[in-house]
This record gives structure tokens, sequence and C-alpha cells, in this order.
């Protein structure tokens, strides 16, 4: 059987990220080879593997894969989120900006009271890329019975928990504390994104 390689809707976002870090172009053939490293459809028993979370597109567990896979997912994923602070510090987005308005009924402004800054670029750059992830696995779900379905979803999904953990708690395994979430996010930031570290942490904690 063939392998299905994914028309995958973060691949650009990806391909962006991952020739940043290379600090080099991709011919089309390059990118072509990544795409198929990438966005392969996982083999159907893989897929028909369940665990907690799946089904709101957690991140496998260690022993769903092999230790190699995970930690490749994991490297991946912070190319992503190196990728995701230069979108905040210049205001980009991961796709139009009023799905968040409608979502919240206003947009992350009614949120967190700030219509510009970085912690609005934060919050708006987040919230376009987790209307994006949602949207993309629900398709999967519908189309897979699974919600991760290639490699590219293990690491968009690892990416996400980070963050989440970090910078958008919810009651639940994500949700460490005030305190702790704090100097994770100062250790995030000093890592992925000293240039706007001090800024970004006096506009989140004043």
């Amino acid at each position: 059987m063939s392998e299905k390689i994914i028309e995958h809707p973060f691949f650009d976002d990806y391909a962006r990220a991952f020739q940043a870090r290379c600090l080099r172009e991709f011919r089309e053939e390059g990118r072509e080879h990544l795409k198929k490293l990438v966005c392969t459809l996982m083999p159907s028993e893989t897929l028909e593997l369940k665990w907690p979370g799946w089904e709101i597109g957690m991140p496998r567990p260690v022993e769903f894969a092999t230790e190699e896979a995970v930690n490749n997912w994991e490297e991946q994923a912070i190319v992503l989120l190196r990728d995701f602070f230069k979108r905040v510090e210049k205001g980009e987005l991961y796709c139009d900006y009023s799905a968040v308005v409608e979502k919240f009924g206003g947009g992350v402004e009614k949120r967190i009271g700030k219509t510009s800054g970085l912690l609005f670029n934060l919050e708006a750059a987040y919230w376009t890329f987790n209307i994006k992830f949602n949207k993309w696995i629900k398709q999967n779900k519908k189309a897979h019975n699974c919600c991760l379905v290639c490699f590219l979803d293990e690491m968009l999904a690892r990416f996400d928990a980070h963050l989440r953990v970090a910078f958008f708690p919810t009651p639940g395994p994500y949700d460490i504390g005030q305190r702790k979430r704090k100097k994770l996010e100062d250790r995030m930031l000093r890592k992925y994104a000293p240039t706007i570290r001090k800024a970004l942490m006096k506009e989140i904690w004043g």
C-alpha cells in the first residue's frame, strides 16, 4: 500500500519555522521531502490506538511511540515555539483574526482589556493557532477516528501543550498554579524569546 501524504494546514507554518532554524531556504524537492517526513498518514494500527485525551488532541504518551519518535516530536515542538514567539514579536497570526472575534464574541481584547502590545499579540497568536488546530483535529477525528494522524500533528500537540502549561492554563493536568507558572513563563521566554522577555512579563504580571 502506498503512503498517503496529507495536505496539512500547518505544513507551511512548520516549513517556515524549520527553514528559519536551519538558516537556509529549501528547494522544492527539499520541501517535498520534508512534507513526506512529517505529513504522511500513520499506519492504521497506530491510528486505532487510543490514550487519555486522544479525542481532544492531547499528545500520545511515551508508551504509545518509540523513544526516538517522542524525542524528535519534542525537538520540533521547540522549533515551533521559537517561531511562535517571533510571531508574537511581529504581531503575526495563524489564521484570520475574525475567527477569534467569533469565538469570544469580541476578540481577545474582551478577555484581556488590551487592543495592542505583546500580551495582545500573544493571545491573538495563540487563539488563532488554537482555532485552526482544533478545526483540523476535528476533521481528523471524523476522517480517521483519531485526532493526531501524522508526525506534524504530534509536534503541534506538544507545542500546544507547552504553551497551555505556561500561558493558557485550564483546570486539569495543565494547571500548575500561579507561582510555578510565572517561573515557567520567564524560563521559556528567556530560552526562546529573550528579546521580548522583560517587556512581555511586565505586561502579563505588571
